[in-house]
Parts: structure tokens; C-alpha cells; sequence
């Protein structure tokens, strides 16, 4: 409570040592503001702005925490947050575009590594004591970090019940926005203001508080703990009965190794003690033995992911998995052989490996991305290949192609446009991918087909008649109508006494005697009363509605009343709160001519 006390003052003094920080929380929020009042869905252009402002605001409050601590001049601090900023304008102008997946997958890895280089940054800001340092600064900005969070959860909820007793007692009818509007400005402006807030007590020299250090300890001990041995656990008995069975580990293997590497690495950093403290016994010696039990579940991760790279190439979130994999069996490896010359891994070691992986991960040739691209693209030239098309072609003569390239080619090109875009395809798919949407099937646009009609069988099939289609049944034509929720099938019908060419403009408002819509079929509009279908269906037991057959044929009739065919209903359903309506009806049209 002492500490929330003094989060509001600590935000508007810290405006003086923090200007860039605070004008950029303010942007952000004010973008998202502006996104939800002119309906930007689904905020494309938002997260696009959101993550270089993100990436911008981790480099410069990484300087300003580094000039506090006396490492950077003043001038050094501006410069590296001005070259920031340059960055990751440039990368948002030149790089970024969240509509492919490949690129949010870098967004996502770009800001990761900006965020755990600002939980590193303090470990360089000197020669001496690198270790202390890191767990003094970082220490503290993790625990304010996790209770401005809470603070904010709170005053969101409070605001929001506010919010929704006075939108009900006063009858004021507020737009659903306001909700977000307001967590979007708490959580935007004034989190990030009262952790930038804390940058004096981040830098203040002496070690923290008793009760401080209790609570890391208790979190580790009591819940991280307990979390990492049930996940070792798991991942040993899997391993037991991968070798007594002999099968082959799952795609869920990996990422649960992940998670387990990464909960024993945050552990050790929150329970790491002091080289000079005696406490080197219970969880804290078993948390340091974690290291080298991680390393044959990093090699059980490695190999699960070797079986699907094998049989399906490359993609960003395989990479980024062998990539951290890798890094974190690395840091076990390092950390093991600590163990046998009883000397702990520096804990800023993990933030800082972690973030200079993610950052090479996120750029170049070398990148998930590139190395993602590169492989699709090549089994994508491969299957081509097999189906005997060039990847320079723009038409091709034989659109018949067996099965399995033409399953390879469909489902590469798919991956490619959603991931990468159109310019990531051959020219034979990229001129029907051009202007369209992303999961276009480009395949089919080109030209190309199955050779053998089993290709269903084993993908699946669906099949339907078109609207409108006439059947010959018995030498008499029938039409196949479907209609839907559309323009020109209204939504209610007329009220009673009603002429018949007045049900597109009136609605039944419940009453089921009423209900006129429009079918469109060969060219005509024709209008069908069903009243008496709706009342029978109303009338039923819920879920037991069945048409009787007597009902089953509807008149149909034209604009002055004339009859004109008749409807043989076949399927339909009505609903609505705002009045009876009929959301989809599908039947055969009889024609008469009279």
C-alpha cells in the first residue's frame, strides 16, 4: 500500500529524467483510441504502430536507465535513443507489415529481444560487480513491474464497475468503447509512467529490504519450484516410455522442454543468492542441478523437431524452437559444468544470450524468417518440379497433375502467400495472388488440377448445387433456391392485413400469421407467405420442429398477387430479437405459368 501510494507522484516527477518514454506511452495509447473509435479491425495498422513504438521505447529507457547509473554521458544516452528510434522507424517503414504471418513472427522476436536486453542492461554498467548490479536493478524493476500490473488490474476493474453502475442508473446508453478506452490508457500511459517512475529506487546503491528479498524468495520456492518439478517429471516419463516403447516423441515434446528450460531459468535468476551467502541448500541446490537434467530434454526437444523439418521443411516457429532449444541447451551445458567446479553462471548470462539469439533470429539471411522462406520455396520448386513445371513459368499446357505434387504445390503456395506474400511465389501463382486476399487458392486460379478424383478422399470434400439450378425430375423442371441473410431476401415480413407487395418494407414483430419474403428464381422475384411454415415450426417442442408435408408446398406469387409457382420447402429457420425474421430457407421452385 505504501508503495501504490507513491506511484502517482513518482509518474509526474519522472517526466523530468524520462520525456521520451512518457510522449511515446502517450502515443501508443492515443493510436489505440483512435483505432477503436473508427473501427479499425482488426488494428492491423495499430500493432504495426504499436510495435515501433514499443521497440523504440526499449532502447531509449534502456539508455536512461544506463545514464542514471552513471555508464552513459548525457550525450551518449540521446544518441543511442535517437539511433533507436531512426531504427525502428525505418524498420516500420521498410520491413514491417503485420498482414503476413512471417512478420509478426519478427515483430514478436524483435521485441522480445528488446525487452530482455533492458533486463541485461544493468549487468554493463560498470567494470566491477556486473552480477550484483544485475540483481539489485533488475530485481527491483521486475517487482514493481508485477505490482504496477496488479495496481493496474485493480483500478481497471474499479473504473469499469464505475463505468457500467452509472451507464445503468442513469440510462445513458454509453458506447461499449469506453471500456477499452480506459484500459487502454491505463495500461498504456500509466503503467509504463510508474515503472519509468522508479528509475531513482532502481539505481539506489545498498541492497533491497528483507521483506523484499522474502518475497522473491517465497515466489521461488513455493511456486516456480513446484512448476519446473512437475514439468521434469512429465518430461522424464515421457522419455521412459519413448525408450520402452520405441515410438516416436510428438510435436507437443518441444515446446514443453521450452517451458521447462525457461521456468528453470527464471528460477535461478529470482533464487539466485549471493557467492558470499551460506544458503546453498534445499531448492536452491536443487534448482542448480536443473542444468544438467535439462540437457538430455534439450536433445529430446531437438529430436522432435528434427522428424518435422525432415517431412515439412522449415517454418518461423520451427526455427525460432531449434533456435531457442539450441540457446537454452548451450546455457545448461555452461551451467552444468558450473555445478562440477561449484561456481553458479552469472544470471545476467540468460537475458543477455537470449537477446542476442533473438535478435539474429529476428534479421538477415540467417533469420527464422529467411530460413523459413528459403525452405518452402524449395519444396515448393521441387514439387513443381515433379509435376513438370518450370519456377519461371507463367502458363502452363497440361493442368493435370498427380496427386502428391498437386497436394505439395497447394498447400506450399498457402503457406507462402499467408506467411510471406505474393512476391515469395513463383510468377505462375504471384500474378493471381496480386491485390487478393492472402489465403486466395492461387493453385486453382492457374490452372491447375488434380489428375484423379481421389484427391478428395483423402483431404475431404463439399459439394453443393448452385443457386438457382433447374432439374429435370420426371420431365418437369425444377429450380433449387437457397437463400440467405441477403439484400434481397429482407429481413421480417408484413403485418397483417398487408397486400403481399408491401413485405420487403414492413416487419412481423413476432407475429408468425404475417410473414412474407422474397425468392428469387429464373429471373423472377417471387413472394412465399410463411406464416403458416413459421407457426407449425413456433408451435413445436424446442429442438423437435419438423415440417409437416401438407405445409411443405408454399404458393408462390408475384408482385400484383398473381400466382406464379409454388415453393416445396425443404429446409429454413426463423429467429430474431428485434422481430420474427427468416435467416435461411432453402427449397425447389415449381413454375406455373398463369
Amino acid at each position: 500500500t505504501a508503495r501504490a501510494r507513491r506511484y502517482l507522484p513518482d509518474a509526474v516527477h519522472s517526466f523530468d529524467h524520462a520525456p521520451v518514454e512518457h510522449t511515446l506511452s502517450e502515443l501508443l495509447a492515443a493510436a489505440f483510441s483512435y483505432a477503436l473509435a473508427s473501427d479499425a479491425e482488426p488494428f492491423r495498422e495499430w500493432f504495426e504502430i504499436g510495435v515501433i513504438i514499443v521497440l523504440t521505447g526499449a532502447v531509449a529507457f534502456t539508455a536512461t536507465l544506463l545514464h542514471a547509473l552513471g555508464a552513459w554521458p548525457a550525450r551518449t544516452r540521446w544518441l543511442v535513443t535517437a539511433g533507436g528510434a531512426g531504427a525502428a522507424a525505418l524498420y516500420g517503414l521498410l520491413v514491417l507489415n503485420l498482414r503476413w504471418e512471417a512478420e509478426a513472427w519478427r515483430a514478436a522476436t524483435l521485441v522480445a529481444a528488446g525487452a530482455l536486453a533492458l533486463l541485461a542492461a544493468p549487468a554493463f554498467a560498470g567494470r566491477a560487480g556486473a552480477t550484483e548490479r544485475f540483481r539489485r536493478v533488475t530485481g527491483r524493476l521486475l517487482l514493481r513491474t508485477i505490482a504496477v500490473l496488479i495496481y493496474a488490474l485493480a483500478l481497471f476493474a474499479g473504473l469499469a464497475l464505475a463505468l457500467g453502475a452509472v451507464n445503468t442508473l442513469f440510462e445513458l446508453d454509453l458506447d461499449a468503447r469506453i471500456y477499452f478506452h480506459t484500459f487502454g490508457w491505463i495500461f498504456f500511459v500509466l503503467v509504463p509512467w510508474v515503472i519509468v517512475g522508479g528509475l531513482p529506487d532502481y539505481v539506489r546503491p545498498g541492497g533491497d529490504a528483507g521483506p523484499v528479498a522474502a518475497a522473491v524468495h517465497r515466489i521461488s520456492a513455493y511456486l516456480v519450484t513446484p512448476l519446473l518439478a512437475i514439468y521434469f517429471i512429465i518430461l522424464y516419463a515421457y522419455a521412459v516410455r519413448i525408450a520402452l516403447t520405441g515410438e516416436l516423441p510428438k510435436n507437443l515434446v518441444s515446446p514443453l522442454v521450452i517451458a521447462a528450460g525457461l521456468i528453470a531459468g527464471v528460477a535461478l535468476v529470482l533464487f539466485d543468492r549471493y557467492e558470499e551467502s551460506d544458503d546453498t541448500t534445499g531448492s536452491f541446490r536443487w534448482l542448480r542441478m536443473t542444468a544438467p537434467l535439462f540437457v538430455p530434454l534439450s536433445g529430446l526437444g531437438l529430436w522432435a523437431l528434427s522428424m518435422r523439418w525432415d517431412q515439412y521443411g522449415w517454418t518461423e516457429f520451427r526455427a525460432l524452437r531449434v533456435v531457442l532449444l539450441t540457446t537454452l541447451g548451450a546455457l545448461a551445458v555452461a551451467a552444468a559444468f558450473g555445478v562440477l567446479r561449484r561456481r553458479s553462471l552469472p544470471t545476467h548470462v540468460l537475458p543477455l544470450t537470449l537477446a542476442i539469439v533473438a535478435l539474429l533470429s529476428a534479421t538477415g539471411p540467417w533469420s527464422a524468417m529467411a530460413v523459413s522462406r528459403r525452405s518452402q520455396q524449395g519444396r515448393l520448386a521441387e514439387a513443381m518440379g515433379a509435376a513438370g513445371i518450370d519456377w519461371n513459368a507463367t502458363t502452363v499446357r497440361d493442368t493435370l497433375i498427380e496427386n502428391d505434387p498437386y497436394l505439395e504445390i497447394s498447400e506450399t503456395t498457402r503457406y507462402l502467400l499467408a506467411h510471406f506474400g505474393p512476391h515469395a511465389l513463383p510468377p505462375l501463382f504471384a500474378q493471381h495472388a496480386e491485390g487478393t486476399e492472402r489465403y486466395v487458392d492461387v493453385v486453382y486460379a492457374a490452372g491447375l488440377r488434380a489428375a484423379r478424383p481421389d484427391l478428395a478422399a483423402s483431404r475431404g470434400a463439399y459439394g453443393q448445387l448452385a443457386n438457382g439450378a433447374a432439374l429435370d425430375v420426371g420431365g418437369e423442371q425444377l429450380y433449387y433456391v437457397r437463400v440467405d441473410r441477403t439484400p434481397e431476401f429482407p429481413r421480417g415480413g408484413r403485418a397483417a392485413g398487408d397486400t403481399p407487395a408491401a413485405a420487403d418494407s414492413a416487419t412481423a414483430h413476432g407475429d408468425p400469421d404475417s410473414l412474407v419474403v422474397r425468392v428469387p428464381v429464373a429471373g423472377l422475384t417471387l413472394l412465399a407467405d410463411l406464416a403458416p411454415v413459421s407457426r407449425s415450426l413456433l408451435n413445436a417442442p424446442p429442438g423437435q420442429g419438423r415440417l409437416p408435408p401438407d405445409l411443405a408446398a408454399v404458393v408462390l406469387r408475384d408482385d400484383t398477387g398473381r400466382e406464379r409457382g409454388e415453393l416445396f420447402v425443404i429446409e429454413v429457420g426463423f429467429g430474431g430479437d428485434d422481430g420474427l425474421h427468416i435467416y435461411q430457407l432453402v427449397g425447389l421452385v415449381r413454375l406455373i405459368d398463369r
